[in-house]
């Protein structure tokens, strides 16, 4: 076991509800005007319990029903200090980074995961491996990211085999990040060995010495011409790749 340094998950915000309507089923529905991830407040509030969500119903209420005044939804995730901004004079550039900033406030809660809706919420390493610059960017991580490649290192096999580039090349590339915007040499330090052992024996190579590409890979997952019965052998064709 490896002991948590995190930093602790908290309530940062608070989000007024918007707007309580009928859906067409007579659902009473209320409308927080976003996606968060938290819960509603009501007169109590759930523990060890969070979901991603815009819109909540609700049923067996007394009366007529809620009004917008009556419910807020509480805003959880690590508690980590904002240090990047960013701002231009397109609206619609400026709403993406919005939305970038809100999608990570979602996904960090304890550890990375990769979707902040019911039924998956995993901490996947190739997620975190792409969005790790970005993260250290728009928030200081170290504590939360340094404390989880704590527990990669933990599961990783003594080998270093068992899985594919685009995954484990977190074990190198996100300490590369980290280490970047905080100078930490420390968790270089922490982390060498797990790196070291991914680059000499956990990436399957051809016999040039390079990566062997033919080994299964994830790649696009949504590849309308990828094989039905292998979904994972899906790949973007390569001039949009040339011309993105």
């Amino acid at each position: 076991m490896v002991a948590p340094d995190a930093p602790p998950v908290r309530v940062i915000e608070t989000k007024p509800c918007v707007k309580v309507f009928l859906s067409k089923t007579g659902k009473t529905i209320l409308d927080f005007g976003q996606n968060l991830v938290g819960e509603p407040l009501l007169n109590w509030s759930l523990k060890f319990t969070f979901h991603g969500f815009r819109y909540v119903q609700v049923d067996g209420w007394p009366g007529s029903g809620p009004s917008e005044d009556d419910i807020q939804a509480l805003v959880i995730h690590t508690d980590m200090r904002r240090r990047g901004f960013f701002e231009c004079s397109n609206p619609y550039v400026n709403q993406l980074h919005k939305n970038v900033v809100w999608s990570m406030r979602g996904n960090f809660l304890s550890i990375p995961t990769d979707c902040p809706q019911r039924d998956e919420r995993l901490g996947w390493t190739g997620d975190l491996q792409v969005f790790c610059p970005t993260a250290t960017f728009l928030y200081d991580t170290l504590g939360i990211l340094g404390n989880w490649l704590e527990d990669v290192a933990a599961e990783q096999l003594e080998e270093g085999k068992g899985g594919i580039p685009p995954l484990d090349d977190v074990t190198v590339l996100a300490p590369d990040a980290l280490y970047q915007y905080s100078s930490d040499k420390g968790l270089l330090e922490r982390q060498f060995v797990s790196m070291q052992t991914w680059l000499d024996e956990g990436v399957d190579r051809a016999c040039d010495g390079l990566w062997n590409p033919d080994k299964w890979q994830l790649a696009d997952w949504l590849d309308p011409s990828a094989p039905p019965d292998d979904p994972g052998n899906g790949r973007t064709d390569s001039i949009l790749i040339a011309n993105t």
